[in-house]
């Protein structure tokens, strides 16, 4: 059987991804508003990592988010 890894992203990667500065990916895993990052040592530095898949799952909620408030703005509108 292969040995597969599972792939990880950095807070750079994730930020770009959802459009949004590595700050606020910060402060959105400080609030419990995304999934907690794992650590990796690098170096003498502690890097933040994601899974993947939980990339993809913060993508689908900050759209679903977006849309709402999308929404919510439009009908405040009319």
């Amino acid at each position: 059987m292969a040995d597969t890894a599972t792939p990880f992203v950095g807070i750079g990667t994730v930020a770009a991804r959802l459009g949004v500065t590595p700050g606020a990916v910060r402060g959105w895993e400080r609030l419990g508003l995304i999934p907690l990052a794992a650590r990796v040592e690098a170096g003498t530095m502690r890097r933040r990592v994601w899974t993947a898949q939980e990339l993809t799952e913060m993508e689908t909620t900050l759209a679903e988010r977006r849309a709402a408030r999308a929404s919510k703005a439009a009908t405040a509108a009319t």
